[in-house]
């Protein structure tokens, strides 16, 4: 019970079916701002998805240390998790429903644990798509960018979104006013959510996440 209490004050009016935590998430964000949910249901997939019931479904605590990914049962573990490895001194991790990285961009939000909650996770993920969106005109674009600025690695990933990419329009909705979308901070114009080496990071060939927990 107070496991789904917490849940339900982080994401009030969410199910706290994990499997759906990230899709519901996107779906609030997408809401508020405009960003064409295809898109965001589609990047939360290629960065967190997990194959159950012939399905893919984004998975909402999962983590990325340096390459290395990680599922975890609950938000409680992966929260235990990214704490110790902050303490280490680790700064490269990718975070939550939109694999957000701590180094870049940890301090545009409140706490580091608050980076796994998957509205708040969603929530800065459309600022920054809509940013790119801005730059570009262009969701296609936009959407390839929130990897890398780089051409050809945001047109791999493109090519994955567009793979997972579920048949609805991407044309640009205004946001209408409402709760701002981060408290505080501004955010950077670094050239994606993620931290990509010069050689780029795959983010679903190769290794796939570990899975702890039941």
């Amino acid at each position: 019970m107070i496991r789904l209490l917490t849940l339900l004050l982080f994401l009030p009016g969410l199910s706290p079916a994990a499997p759906s935590l990230c899709d519901e998430a996107a779906r609030v964000a997408a809401k508020e701002s405009g960003v064409p949910l295809n898109i965001l249901l589609a990047i939360t997939r290629i960065e967190t998805g997990r194959r159950r019931g012939g399905e893919t479904e984004p998975w909402p605590w999962t983590l990325n240390e340096a390459g290395q990914g990680h599922w975890f049962s609950s938000r409680k573990e992966a929260e235990a998790h990214l704490l110790q490895a902050l303490n280490t001194g680790n700064r490269n991790i990718d975070i939550g429903c939109f694999q957000i990285n701590f180094h870049w961009h940890g301090r545009h939000f409140s706490s580091v644990t608050t980076m796994l909650d998957p509205l708040a996770n969603a929530r800065y993920a459309t600022v920054f798509l809509r940013k790119l969106y801005a730059e570009s005109q262009d969701w296609q674009v936009a959407a390839g960018r929130y990897h890398s600025h780089t051409p050809e690695l945001a047109g791999r990933y493109l090519a994955r979104l567009n793979a997972e990419l579920p048949q609805q329009p991407t044309h640009m909705r205004p946001r209408g006013q409402g709760t701002p979308l981060l408290r505080g901070g501004t955010v950077l114009s670094a050239g994606s959510l993620l931290r990509v080496s010069p050689g780029g990071r795959a983010l679903l060939p190769g290794p796939r996440p570990r899975f702890f927990g039941g």
